[in-house]
Formats: structure tokens, sequence, C-alpha cells
């Protein structure tokens, strides 16, 4: 199916059986909301999205697969703790407008993806629970941070999350 590059830091990659249920439509919604912590490069017309750690980018990858289109991730410099997944996916566009999506499935999973390309959670497991959005856009959405209720909105390949 795909190649594993580089220190795996969960085990995202035997979750991904379960991605089998979704529809194409919420795969989609779910990258596009990844792209928001994204870049196009106009001369080699790709998306590039990059991470420190690069389990969530074989997920990303994967989804990207299924629904037929071509990625690749590898390590941005020699000594650098940055990985990047490029793909050529057209259907991708960081002017895509999410507010078409409001009352949708598809809505729940653009959010999904939003939140794992820039939202954080701590750490520790005893530790209070609370999302965090980091975004300095705010005409995206993912200004707030802080304290939030939970909700049932997390992807099931996520592991670690009830």
């Amino acid at each position: 199916m795909f190649r594993l590059i580089g220190p795996q830091s969960s085990n995202m990659i035997e979750d991904l059986p379960r991605l089998d249920h979704l529809r194409p439509e919420a795969l989609a919604a779910y990258c596009q909301g990844a792209l928001r912590d994204g870049t196009f490069s106009a001369p080699h017309r790709t998306h590039r999205i990059s991470q420190a750690e690069v389990g969530w980018l074989h997920v990303l990858r994967a989804i990207l697969e299924r629904l037929g289109w071509r990625s690749w991730i590898y390590r941005e410099g020699r000594n650098r703790r940055v990985w990047i997944l490029e793909t050529t996916a057209s259907f991708l566009s960081l002017s895509f407008e999410a507010s078409d999506l409001v009352g949708k499935p598809e809505g729940l999973h653009y959010v999904r993806g939003y939140f794992d390309a820039d939202g954080g959670m701590p750490r520790d497991p005893g530790a209070r629970l609370y999302f965090q959005f980091v975004q300095k856009d705010r005409r995206t959405g993912g200004s707030s941070s802080g304290p939030h209720r939970t909700s049932n909105l997390w992807p099931q390949w996520h592991p670690g999350i009830p």
C-alpha cells in the first residue's frame, strides 16, 4: 500500500483499515480541513502539509491514496524534525469555502482534519482535558484556544482517544 519512512510515534498505521467504512466525501472533507495547515506550490502544482511527527502524515497519505491521488512524504532538511506530505490532489484548494459543509456530515470530518492539522491536547493522560486550536488566521475558524467541552467528533482512527 505505502512505504513507511521516518520514526513512528503512534499506532496510527495499524488503525488504517478503519478508513474503509468512511465515504469518499467524508475523507475528502477531512483532507480539505487538514489543508488549512498547508501551502500550495504554484511551480510544482502541489499542496504541502508539514508536521513534526510523520505518523499522521501516513494516515493522510492513505486517505489520499484511497481517493485515487498520489502523495509522498519526505523529511525537510537533514537535521530538522519537519516532515512534509506533498500531493497532486487537484480537489484540494486553499480557498475552499467550509461554510458549505455546515449541517452536513462532511462538516464534522472537515473539523476533524482541521483539528488534527492545527490542534492539540495535553500529552499527560492525567492532565485536565482541553482542546486547543492554533491558528493566526481568524477567518478560518481556528482562532479559539483554551478549554472546550469534549464531544464525539473525534475520528475513529485517531489512537488513544475514546
